[in-house]
Formats: structure tokens, sequence, C-alpha cells
């Protein structure tokens, strides 16, 4: 050992002797020694997000041939090691962004052996992209590796808002009248809030997404075809919202303050405070607002014996004294250089009060009234969650390999207590007082639990230039239904209870699951393949006949991505991923929802999962003044389930869910950004697909078509008219699209947005929005049956003027310190092992 120590000092002295002594370009890496390594970490110049997958080149600086090449992996992180001795010039490339270029990069002993290139940041190519920019503000869509981020931190289009305004106003992103959010025609995803999936499932989605509001929202990022890194639910991959946080140290925030006509106001203020190794991140926001409704449902039913009655209803209702409260708050510790860990929470609560009336009438063939009521409705409703997680980071002392290891937990407790009073009428629509007013009182709480726990592991190969990810996760969500129904006896005028209808269902479910990742890079062209392998166990019962059903299974869902970079500036990506689709628990829960008596929705316990291939193949190229991005998918389903509907002779309908046997969804999606003027943009977004449905409903006496073309355009124009202000006006038109018994009319609306910044630095804004200027917004269907056909149309308070106010303290621009950053990456991004 000692002979070996004292020549390799010797070797190493006269090598540096040799290389000192000659011109450094000179070196001929075929003849030195592969002793050397190159390290460090790429972000986007403006945000600091990591630019996964953005290709490392070295090449000789001699004759330019390309020597290495890495690929950056999920957290903007990249290493060459096994380096020739030499002079090389390093070259980092991604597209829409300049190229990073360092032109003279020694690597020589003894001190130049190991360079750590640290943080780079990239900068969106100003030629490519043509956008007149003021300096730290964002490009407003980005295009990073099998991920598309739309940055509406600054949108005018949404201010004074919810999630749910701004998902509106994202492209390839559809939401209906109820809030249900849909993509390239499938509402199968998963919703995330930066980067976690939460417990913002079920029937309190839209009310925790209605209380986040717009300002605090910094970008939505949409992965169609997520890699067996994350969870194989979803046939239409995950929508991750990402809130504000602030890097800045010392103490800083803002404060902000809404009204919107029709009574919705809003306020809230966030604090950031960061010292050394610590860093806080909390904010408070508040919300209250009216909605009024109104709607019409027209139903002709008809007999076996093909006789038939007209049911027709009308309705309204108002949503009042709605009060929404969110609070989250962040906690980052960087033990030390290799040991970080993150402890986060968001509760919210919901109290709302709500009024409606819904008229029925009952007309024969001649369309002459013969029974005729009231529903009166009266309900106090109130909800409350919490998502708690805790993210532990390790890096092991090479910097080659980290361990990640994450836990999350989500509770959500939903109470709905409705009273229902129907009164009878006669012919004249005078009081039937033969006939007494009833009284029903329910009484519905929903409990919701899920915990999460997931280790993640990474390790390069240097030799191969590519990174090996495993991991594992086990899940858990458990639901109580507790259902509780009286009326009020007239006779005896006491209340009694309906064993019918009061009722406690329960479900739990168990998805425990493993993974590897495999990704790297050759030249231009990178790659990333993985496993995923996910063991299912569900369990559910009700008390309403004794009725218990379990699942057990398990499924293999693998993942490829490929990615070709060209010449000027053009790319081709393909993806392919194996997903399911759970049915969720009110799916399987067949005792159903009785807020309306002729009209029962019920779920069924016999549903099975839905499994889905989806390929997709997109196309990217940037011209002078235009960015454009072409996608061709294609999906097809097993066992995919849909609602149907079956109406009785006393004109009772009840919506069931069965499963068919196939499905398939092709479809071309465009984005295409176009710089109109130096400051004058506009963004299009066109998808048109073709959806198709096979097989037969169960209880339904034929088979069904559904098979229809479909297609959405939503036009967004950004018009920098001052400095620092902006007004965009945005159209969004769907058409038609049929579904198994019907079909959904089309619908258009069109927004308007203003936003100016103001005093020093920027610290002031007010935004201005209208929505619906020409009341246009609302939902309508057709929809027709072996023995019914019907016409319904829903319509709320969609045009809204607002005004909101914005103000900024201490200092905001700042250079994020590299060991705060990092841990944002770990655990803020979609690509945090979908956690």
């Amino acid at each position: 050992m000692y002979y070996r120590c004292i020549f390799l000092f010797l070797f190493l002295f006269f090598s540096f002797n040799k290389l000192s002594a000659q011109n450094s370009e000179s070196i001929n890496p075929k003849d030195a020694p592969a002793i050397g390594r190159v390290f460090g970490k790429v972000v986007d110049a403006t945000n600091y997000q990591a630019l996964s997958y953005a290709t490392v080149f070295l090449s000789n600086l001699k004759d330019s041939t390309i020597q290495y090449a890495n690929l950056v992996d999920d957290d903007g992180k990249f290493e060459i090691s096994t380096i020739k001795i030499g002079a090389y010039k390093l070259i980092i490339n991604y597209l829409g962004y300049k190229d990073y270029v360092i032109e003279k990069l020694l690597i020589i002993p003894p001190d130049k052996i190991n360079q750590d290139i640290g943080i780079i940041k990239v900068e969106e190519d100003s030629k490519v992209l043509q956008e007149v920019q003021i300096v730290g503000e964002k490009a407003l869509m980005q295009l990073q590796a099998d991920k598309k981020v739309f940055n509406v931190e600054k949108s005018a289009l949404s201010a004074g808002g919810s999630v749910v305004d701004v998902l509106r106003q994202t492209p390839t992103i559809d939401v209906d009248a109820d809030g249900n959010i849909s993509t390239r025609g499938s509402g199968n995803l998963q919703v995330y809030i930066n980067g976690k999936p939460s417990g913002i499932t079920g029937a309190n989605k839209q009310a925790v997404l209605d209380a986040i509001p717009a300002s605090a929202i910094e970008s939505i990022e949409i992965m169609n075809n997520p890699n067996a890194k994350f969870d194989a639910e979803g046939e239409a991959g995950i929508i991750n919202i990402i809130l504000k946080k602030n890097y800045t140290k010392g103490i800083n925030g803002s404060v902000y303050v809404g009204y919107r006509t029709v009574y919705k106001n809003s306020l809230g203020a966030s604090i950031n405070f960061r010292k050394k190794k610590i860093g806080v991140t909390t904010s408070y926001n508040f919300k209250f607002h009216e909605t009024h409704w109104s709607g019409y449902d027209r139903r002709k039913n008809i007999n076996q014996d093909s006789s038939f009655f007209y049911l027709n209803t009308d309705n309204k209702g108002l949503q009042k004294h709605s009060y929404f409260n969110t609070i989250s708050t962040q906690l980052d510790y960087d033990i030390n250089e290799k040991n970080t860990i993150t402890i986060g929470s968001l509760f919210g609560s919901n109290w709302r009060e709500n009024t409606g009336t819904t008229q029925y009438n009952f007309l024969d063939e001649n369309q002459s009234t013969y029974n005729y009521f009231e529903r009166y409705r009266h309900t106090k409703k109130f909800n409350w969650n919490v998502d708690a997680n805790v993210y532990y980071t390790k890096t092991f002392k090479s910097n080659k390999h980290n361990l990640i290891v994450a836990s999350n937990y989500s509770i959500s407790v939903d109470k709905d207590d409705p009273q229902y009073q129907q009164q009878a009428f006669l012919n004249d629509k005078t009081i039937d007082f033969n006939i007494p007013r009833s009284i029903e009182n329910n009484r519905t709480k929903d409990r919701a639990h899920s915990y999460q726990i997931q280790v993640d592991y990474s390790q390069p190969f240097d030799k191969s230039k590519s990174l090996l990810e495993v991991g594992t996760k086990v899940t858990y969500r458990n639901l109580i239904n507790d259902f509780y129904a009286d009326s009020l006896n007239r006779a005896t005028n006491m209340i009694i209870l309906n064993n019918g209808l009061t009722n406690n269902f329960k479900y739990q479910e168990i998805v425990n699951a493993v993974y590897g990742v495999f990704s790297g890079a050759y030249k231009k062209f990178s790659y990333k393949t993985g496993l995923r392998m996910e063991q299912t166990n569900i369990f559910g019962s009700q008390s309403v006949g004794n009725l218990d059903f379990n699942r057990h299974y398990y499924d293999f869902f693998p993942s490829i991505f490929l990615a070709q970079e060209f010449k000027n500036n053009h790319k081709l990506q393909f993806q392919y991923r194996r997903s399911i689709n759970r049915p969720s628990a009110h799916q399987l829960n067949p005792f159903g929802e009785q807020q309306d008596p002729f009209n029962i929705r019920k779920g069924n316990p016999l549903l099975l999962p839905i499994y889905t291939n989806a390929v997709e193949l997109s196309y990217v190229k940037n011209f002078k003044k235009l960015f454009l991005t072409t996608t061709v998918y294609y999906r097809q389903s097993k066992n995919p389930y849909t609602m149907f509907r079956t109406v009785d002779s006393t004109g009772i309908s009840i919506i069931d869910f069965g499963n068919l046997d196939k499905g398939r969804n092709i479809g071309t999606e465009i984005i295409a950004r176009i710089q109109l003027t130096k400051w004058w943009n506009l963004m299009a977004n066109t998808n048109v697909f073709y959806n198709m449905l096979e097989g037969k409903v169960p209880n339904l006496e034929v088979s069904q078509d559904a098979n229809s073309m479909t297609w959405n355009l939503r036009l967004i124009s950004t018009m920098k008219v001052w400095k620092t202000g902006e007004i965009q006006l945005m159209w969004f038109y769907r058409g038609k699209n049929k579904f198994l018994q019907g079909e959904i009319r089309p619908m258009s609306f069109f927004n308007i947005g203003f936003r100016k910044d103001f005093l020093k630095d920027n610290k002031a804004s007010i935004a201005f929005n209208f929505t619906d200027v020409f009341r246009t917004q609302s939902f309508r269907i057709i929809n027709k049956g072996a023995n019914f056909e019907g016409n319904t149309k829903r319509n709320w308070d969609s045009t809204i003027a607002s005004i909101t106010f914005t103000y900024k303290f201490g200092k905001q621009d700042s250079k994020p310190a590299q060991q705060q950053k990092k841990q944002d990456d770990n655990n803020q991004g979609i690509d945090g092992g979908g956690f």
C-alpha cells in the first residue's frame, strides 16, 4: 500500500507538471486518465424550477466532438463521472431555452478534478418564444419533459376567484357546472396540491377547491401520462396545483382583498420567514359568497302499453351565508447539507346554508295537469378537512444517490342536515288542504381518512449515463357514511324514524405498491421506462340489507417515455402508460341519494375497475413567432363504467352505474402560442376527440350506442398595454358531447380581465375581471332511454364582475439558496415521487 501511494503521488506530480507546461487546449482526452467529475443543478432562470430531462454535453475543446452526455434528473441535478483529463466545452440544451455554454472547462489535477458547476440558471429563448417580459415574470406556458406547466400567478382572468375558476382558464382542462374536472374527454384523473395527492376526493372536492383562492396559486401542472413512479390511478393523468411560496431571506408576504358582484367577497394574507436553516410559510384566506341557480327538467315517461305521461319540474335555489376558511403552513428545516425535513399542513372549512323550491307537475297525454305539488328544501352544511405531511430527504456522502421518506395524512368531515316540506296543490294551483303538508328530516355525515407512506431511492450509473429509481408506497383510505331519515306522522304529530332510508355505509381501500424506473440519455435522445405493481384490497358494507362486498386483486403497470430532439429546435416525444380507475365509494354505495324522490342516484357494489392502455405522440416546434405542440393520443379501456337511467311507471327515475365491455378514445390536442406583435400574444388550444363504447348495460332493455365526436376550443389573448399592466381576453367553446343515453348540448362563454402593478417595486396591484360577459354559459342535456325522453337545463351565477387589490411587503425578489430550493424541488413539484 505504501509503494502504491508513492507511485500515485509521483504519477500525479509529473502529470501535473506536464499539463501545466502545455496549453490546456492541446490536451488529447484519448490519452488521459479518466478521473474527472462534473456535477451541478439546472433550473429555470426565472422561477428556479428544475429543468428535468435537459441534456448536458461535454465536447472536446479542440475538435468539438461530443465526448460525454448525461440527462438532468427530476430534481434538476446531473453528474458526469470518469471524465478523462483534458479541456472541454460544456453545453446544456433544453427545448425552448437558450443553450447554456461554458466555453472552457478544465479537468486537470490536482484542484480541478471535481468541478462543481453549482446552480445553472437557463433562460428562455426570446427569439424562439418571442415574448417581451418584465424581469422576473414567467411565460404563460412552459413545456417540461413529460408535463405542461401553465403559470397563472398573474392571470387577470381568474382574479378574485378560486382554484375552480383558474382551472376554467387553463388550456386542455374542462370544468363543468358542478366543478367536475376533465381533460381529453375524461374525468378520471387525480388532483394534487403541491405535488401531493390530498384528501380532496369524493363529495367534498369542489368545496375544498372553491376554498383555495386564485391569488394563492402559482402554476398548474398537467401530466397526462405520468411514469410508473406515480400512482397508477387515473386514466387522464394528474393535475397538480402549485401554491405560491417565497424563498427570500427575512420576512415578507402579501395581503389581498377582493369584491365580486352577487355577494362574493374574499380577503387573505400570507407571510414568509426564512433565516439560516429554517423557513416558514403561512397563509390565511377567507371567502364569503352567495349563489343563485335555476333550471327545469321536462320528461316524457312511456309505459309498456305505449301510453305515456309527462313529469315537468322547475327548480330554483339560493346558496346563502357561505363561508370558506383556508389556512396552510409549511416548515422547512435544513438539518445539514445532507439531511432536510419539511412539515406541511392545509386546513379548510366551509359553512353553507341552502334554500330551494322544486315544482312537480304531472300531465296526461293531452298535457293537462292531474297532479301538482311543491317541495321546499332548507339545508345547513358544514365540512372541514386537514392535510398534513412530513418529508425527510437524505443525500448520501458521494452526492450520487438519495433517499426520500414521505408520509401524508388527510381527514375530511362533511355534515349535511336538510329539511324537506312538501305541499300538494289542486289543478288550479291552489293548496289542496285535504292532503296535509309533509315534513322530512335527513342527516348525513361523511368521514374520510387517508394515510400514505412512501420511500423513494435513486442511484445514478456513471458508465451508462443513466439513473435507477425504486420505491414503495402504502395507501389506506377509509370512508364512513351515516344517513338518517325521519318524517312527521300527521295523525300522531310525532317524528317517525324511516328504517327504509336510514343507513350506514363503510368503505375501506388499501393499496400496496412497488415501482422501478430506469432513465438515461444518449446525445439528444432520452428515455424513461418503468414498471409499477399495485395490490388492491377493498372492503365495503352497509346496514340496509346487511350487504357486504370485498375485492382483492393485483396488477402491473408499465410506462415508457422516449424523446428525440432534432436540429432547428424541434422535438418528438412518445409516451405509453397503463393505468387503473377504481370505482369511488359513492359509485359503489348501493343505497343512493334521496334528495329528490323522483330522481334517485345510487351506486353498484359489483362495479369492476377500469384498465386503460394509453399512448401519445407529440411534436414540438419553435418557429420565429410561433411555439407549437401537437399531440395525437389513443386510449383503450377495459370495463369502462357509465351512468344509465331507468324510469318506472310512477315516474321515479333511478340513475345507476354499470360496466361496459370496452371503450376507445382517439384525439388530437394542439397548443399554439403566437406572438402577434411585441405587446400582443395569443394562445390557442383545441382538442378534437372521438369516443367509442361497446357493450350492454345490465338491466337495460337494449344496448345503447354512445359513439360520438366532440371538440373544444379556447383562445387567450394577452395585450401588454403598459409596462406593468395587461389586458386578457378568453373565449371558450365546447361542442356537443354524446353519452350513453343522450347528449350534452354545446356551451360557450367569454371573459375579460385587466391587471396593473404599481407603487415602488410593483408592490401593489389591482385586477378587474368580468366573467361570462354575454351570459351564454348554461348546462343543457337531451336524454333518451327505452321508456323516457328528457330535456334538462340549468343556469347559475356566471356573469360576475370583480375587483381585487393586492399589496406585497418585505423583499420579494431574491435568488434562493441552493439547499432551500432543493427541498422544494423534492416536495413541491409533480416530479417528487408521486407524493
